[in-house]
């Protein structure tokens, strides 16, 4: 489904999040909310930027359960910008887990290990404000051209190839693409040099290194006996 942007900003926003008053609030903020069941992400600010709520708590447990990381992939597969928010007090934090290390250990690996943006936020009327701020945006960065806002494909739908290298860190499906067309193959891009990948648009040097340490990173040398990217051991991190 496709919705053209020429006026008010709209916001693609998932129908269970409709209970937490969040349509309300974005009306109020001169934002045309569009209620959709979305396969993936909280809210669609454009067909490439994706944003995913969680309060503290949800966060929290879902650094233990595996769920967060697995949203994360998903997101980084369909759209080249995802934004998690985490609503809610951080001081609360400290009485949720054992060791706060644990959540900015989860912060960190988002934001250097997946190239996720991660905002806080104070309350559902703070996410509104944001979430519209962020729309205005968009639509103000490119004001001749309307904005083609499409509900997601969910990853299995993506080619193969594309899928895969969508969870690389930092790569979203326009990077994949490009480095897919720039070298040919999986094998070639896994076999690439860090000097090779940052040749390609959009990589650069910072970006490859951590490509190329993803991709080499011996697992087993990790004390994590459960899915890669949980933290519920991260006591040093």
């Amino acid at each position: 489904m496709n919705s053209m942007i020429t006026g008010r900003p709209r916001i693609i926003v998932d129908a269970r999040e409709e209970p937490t008053g969040i349509v309300k609030l974005l009306k109020k903020e001169d934002v045309e909310p569009i209620i959709e069941k979305l396969e993936v992400a909280d809210y669609v600010l454009s067909d490439e930027v994706a944003v995913e709520r969680k309060d503290v708590e949800d966060f929290v447990n879902s650094i233990f359960d595996g769920r967060l990381f697995d949203q994360v992939r998903n997101l980084k597969s369909s759209f080249d910008t995802s934004i998690i928010i985490v609503e809610g007090d951080p001081r609360s934090i400290c009485k949720r887990v054992r060791n706060a290390r644990i959540y900015f250990g989860a912060l960190s690996s988002l934001i250097l290990d997946y190239g996720v943006s991660i905002a806080q936020t104070a309350s559902i009327d703070e996410t509104a404000t944001l979430l519209a701020c962020l729309a205005k945006r968009i639509s103000r960065t490119k004001p001749s051209k309307p904005v083609t806002v499409r509900l997601p494909k969910p990853p299995s739908s993506l080619p193969p190839q594309i899928a895969t290298l969508a969870t690389l860190p930092g790569v979203g499906i326009t990077l994949a693409k490009r480095l897919l067309d720039h070298f040919g193959s999986l094998g070639s891009i896994f076999n690439a040099s860090a000097v090779e990948l940052s040749r390609v648009d959009g990589i650069g040097w910072s970006k490859a290194l951590a490509i190329k340490s993803y991709i080499t990173e011996d697992v087993r040398s990790r004390r994590e006996s459960g899915r890669i990217g949980r933290l519920d051991s991260m006591d040093n991190v």
